[in-house]
C-alpha cells in the first residue's frame, strides 16, 4: 500500500520498471496466496492496476509461464512473435533475448520473413550491431547469403564501436 501511495517517489529513485515489477509480485503473490493464480484472474488484476498496459505485461507473464510447461513451444513461439509485433517500443535490452530466443527455435519461412520484417523495423529506429546481426542471421537462414555475408563487415564495426571487439556473428554460431 505504501508503494502504490509513494508510486511518483518511487518512480523517481528507481525506474518506472522497478516500481511495475513490485507492483506484478505483489499481485502475484496476493492470487497464489489465494489459490487464484490461474491467466483470467492474473489478466482481471493487472489490467485493474495497469490499464492499457496489463497486455503487455500479461505477455510477459505468459511467456515466462510457457518457458516453464514442456512440450509449450509452439505457444511460446507465438507469444514471443505476437510481444515482438505488437510492442516494438519497448526497450531493445528487453527485445534482444526474446529475438535471440524466437530465433532459436524451429520456424517456417514465413515466421522467418515476418521476423525480418520486424527486425527492420528496429533498425528503423536505431541502428545496433545486434539488430544488424539478427537482419544478416535471418538472410541466411532464408538462402540470400551473399546479402547475409556482405552485412557482417558492418556488424563487426558497430560491435567494435560498442566495445565488443570479438564478437562472433549469429551466422557463424548457429549456420547449420
Amino acid at each position: 500500500k505504501l508503494i502504490r501511495l509513494e508510486h511518483s517517489r518511487v518512480i523517481r529513485l528507481s525506474s518506472q520498471d522497478t516500481y511495475n515489477q513490485i507492483i506484478i509480485k505483489t499481485i502475484d503473490a496476493k492470487l497464489k496466496t489465494r489459490g487464484e493464480f490461474e491467466p483470467y484472474l492474473i489478466w482481471k488484476e493487472y489490467e485493474r492496476e495497469f490499464g492499457l498496459k496489463a497486455d503487455s505485461l500479461y505477455r510477459w507473464k505468459a511467456m515466462s509461464y510457457f518457458r516453464t510447461i514442456p512440450g509449450q513451444g509452439e505457444e511460446l513461439r507465438d507469444e514471443i512473435l505476437d510481444y515482438l509485433e505488437l510492442y516494438p517500443d519497448t526497450p531493445w535490452e528487453y527485445l534482444d533475448p526474446l529475438y535471440e530466443e524466437v530465433l532459436g527455435m524451429s520456424l517456417q519461412r514465413e515466421d522467418l520473413e515476418f521476423v525480418l520484417d520486424l527486425i527492420g523495423g528496429q533498425l528503423f529506429q536505431k541502428k545496433h550491431y545486434r539488430k544488424l546481426d539478427y537482419r544478416a542471421f535471418l538472410l541466411y537462414k532464408l538462402g540470400h547469403k551473399e546479402r547475409a555475408l556482405n552485412l557482417l563487415s558492418e556488424v563487426v564495426q558497430l560491435a567494435k564501436e560498442a566495445g565488443v571487439p570479438r564478437y562472433k556473428s549469429m551466422v557463424y554460431k548457429f549456420k547449420k
